[in-house]
Formats: structure tokens, sequence, C-alpha cells
């Protein structure tokens, strides 16, 4: 197990300190080797099909990290999380929002997903999670919000931490329209 579990935690080094069953089989685990790294206290469970590797020592980008693994291909971490995780506002609900490219049925506890076709131009990686863009956060977060007041604060963010890019903006609010994100573009 001694050389699988270096190749498992090289993996996890770099996502936060997670690591999917397909990624642990790809590393010649099979599931009574699973079994005994999760009896050793080596393997985690923190979602169906996603480990924390060696402890569970809290971590909210490991948390993040775990919940798009979780949610599989294509998965971004979203609305409220990305935009505290980019430090564009503070603050996130009772679940960690990740996005999704289908529309399929998939539930997880701890994680609300939301469904929305993710174009290349509208994601990317922030600490090595792979998130929604600044844009598309935005967009995303206008939505969810209730004052204007906040909305602007978080624009106001996104200027500050040299995020703002004013066609992203545009592109990413015309493919999910905000009548009070218009309203601060113009």
């Amino acid at each position: 197990m001694g050389v699988r579990f270096a190749e498992a935690a090289a993996i996890a080094a770099v996502q936060n300190g997670r690591v999917t069953t397909a990624q642990l089989r790809a590393c010649g685990f099979g599931n009574s080797g699973i079994e005994r790294g999760a009896e050793a206290g080596r393997l985690h469970r923190v979602h169906r099909g996603v480990f924390a590797v060696g402890h569970l020592a809290p971590s909210r980008l490991g948390d993040w990290h775990a919940a798009v693994l979780a949610c599989g291909e294509g998965s971004r971490l979203s609305h409220r999380c990305a935009a505290t995780l980019m430090k564009i506002r503070d603050g996130v609900g009772p679940r960690i929002d990740v996005t999704i490219p289908t529309t399929s049925g998939r539930r997880r506890p701890g994680i609300l997903i939301h469904h929305g076709a993710l174009p290349p131009y509208e994601v990317g990686t922030w600490s090595n999670i792979p998130v929604t863009s600044p844009a598309r956060t935005m967009v995303d977060l206008a939505h969810e919000l209730d004052e204007e007041d906040d909305i602007e604060w978080a624009l106001r963010q996104l200027q500050y931490r040299r995020l703002f890019d004013c066609t992203a903006l545009e592109l990413a609010n015309r493919r999910r329209p905000n009548r009070v994100l218009t309203r601060f573009q113009q």
C-alpha cells in the first residue's frame, strides 16, 4: 500500500487533501485496499466517492474541493462559495454551492447543486479548485443577493481585486440576465 498511498497523497496534495475513488483506482487501489485505508485511518470518506487523505482536520478549501469532486466532471464551485473564495464577498450559505453542466437529478448531502451550461470562458481554477469565472460568479451572486448595496459592494471588490472584466461580465449577464446587475453596468 506504501507506493499506491504515496501516489494518492500526491494527487490529494493538489486537490486540497481530497481524492476520488476513481483516482484511487488509477493508483492501483481495489475495493479492499480502499477499505483497508479507511480502517487504518489513512482515508476518510467525505462524500460518496470522495475521501480526505491522511486526516479530517477542518479545511474550508478541502470541503469545497470535495464537494466539486463529488458532483463529477465539469462541476465548479459557484455562487456564494466561489465569491467567498475569490474574496469578492464574505459569507456562505448552509450548503456548498456547486454548478454542474447537466440537468441530472443528482443530490449530495451538504451541497446545493445548481444546473447550467458552463462554457470554457466562464470557468477556471482558484486555489486549485475548479470554479466559475469571476464574471459568472458575479452574475450568479446577483441572483442570490437581495440588496443592491450588497451587489454594489461585491462589484467594487471585483474591481479592487483586479478581477473586473467588463466584456466578460456583460457576456455572462447576457447569458443569465439580471436587471440589477445590468443597471450597474450602464
